[in-house]
């Protein structure tokens, strides 16, 4: 379109303004009965028309892109690079027009024949927002590098700063979208988590003990499993040591210290006696303790004069063992006889016999009995280091 069709649009228009115009109604346009050059004007819509050499009704009072996209003799030539503009009003003429050629307007599903000047943003001092269903999700800060995520506030020059989920701040997920790391801000720290592995891989807790696998580090660093160190172990100098010698504590830190030999652990040992197991039995095999604080066996009678002592552990001699046996007296001239059978690490049995001095047989008799049995073992009386 050259510059004179414009200008005669223009002086149309004005002059529409001064002549009368007929007024036209839809049954008019479809009948297409407009004379060449008049002027027209809908009676409901106020649209205006021009009637063409055909009879036909042009609508005239189009906005600008409309104008432009008509291109009648310009071939569909749009205008392009519009100068600088010296007022408002041609401020807003030359946005219009760089839309309408494809300097600003982006398309939602793609764009081509870009170049730097294009982006998305702001050219003021106000902050770029994105928002989901109305809710602030990201914000670029206008005067400081900084990017807001999920409405968080700014915090002094950091280039990202996150507002946490909950205590989730930030995963990670490896190329086929697997979560494999996370981070999150628990009540005291911040916790590294192999995701869906287990927590606390890493701890910064509050303060500034770090923990590895453990939520409560209780040291500067604090290692809940082994560790293995590939060099060396530096003291508070700096200094690695030398072989044979020691990383002590001092007063004023770590240090490694020469030891000219290998220390020495002294041990003193002794060999006493005690009593193994203990008890006063009554003639029907129950037995009464008598003082004796020695609880470690069982008795019961198994016939006349015959008796079971079972130890509740097995002696630790095994069925190496002294025992001591005695009788109460009764006010039968008779002595009596105890003799032991099938001594074993876990007890013995024994009969008690009359012992008539040879002048008749010994018989099994009942009678109230007791025993000691005795063992030794050893104890650790003093440790020394030199």
């Amino acid at each position: 379109m050259n510059k004179y069709y414009i200008i005669a649009l223009l002086t149309i228009l004005s002059y529409s303004n001064i002549i009368s115009q007929t007024i036209i109604t839809t049954a008019d346009i479809t009948a297409q009965n407009a004379g060449e050059g008049d002027l027209y004007i809908h009676n409901t819509s106020n649209v205006i028309y021009i009637g063409l050499s055909s009879g036909s009704y042009h609508p005239i009072n189009k906005n600008l892109q409309e104008i432009l996209a008509e291109a009648n003799d310009a071939n569909e030539l749009k205008i392009t690079n519009l100068g600088a503009p010296t007022n408002p009003k041609d401020a807003v003429t030359k946005e219009y027009v760089d839309n309408l050629t494809g300097g600003g307007n982006w398309n939602i599903t793609g764009n081509s024949g870009t170049s730097n000047s294009n982006f998305i943003g702001t050219t003021d001092t106000q902050d770029l927002v994105l928002k989901s269903n109305n809710t602030e999700k990201l914000r670029l800060v206008n005067d400081i590098g900084q990017v807001l995520v999920n409405q968080a506030a700014s915090f002094n020059d950091h280039p990202l700063v996150i507002k946490a989920n909950g205590v989730d701040v930030l995963a990670f997920e490896d190329e086929s979208g697997i979560p494999k790391w996370h981070w999150n801000l628990l009540a005291n720290g911040l916790n590294f988590v192999e995701s869906n592995v287990l927590d606390y891989r890493l701890y910064l807790q509050n303060g500034g003990n770090i923990g590895i696998n453990t939520s409560n580090p209780t040291a500067t660093l604090h290692i809940a499993g082994d560790m293995q160190l590939d060099e060396a172990f530096k003291d508070k100098d700096g200094d690695v040591g030398t072989n044979g010698q020691v990383l002590s504590s001092t007063v004023t830190g770590t240090n490694w210290i020469s030891n000219s030999s290998s220390p020495t652990l002294n041990v003193t040992k002794e060999t006493i006696g005690y009593v193994f197991a203990a008890s006063y039995i009554n003639q029907n095999g129950t037995n009464t303790w008598h003082n004796i604080n020695v609880n470690n066996s069982s008795i019961s009678r198994t016939g006349t004069g015959r008796y079971s002592v079972t130890f509740l552990t097995n002696h630790p001699n095994g069925q190496y063992y002294d025992i001591t046996f005695g009788y109460k007296g009764d006010n039968q001239r008779d002595g009596r006889i105890i003799q032991v059978r099938n001594q074993t690490a876990n007890g013995f049995t024994i009969e008690v016999l009359t012992g008539d001095n040879s002048t008749t047989a010994d018989i099994l008799v009942n009678s109230v009995w007791y025993f000691s049995v005795s063992s030794t073992k050893e104890v650790v009386t003093g440790v020394s280091l030199n």
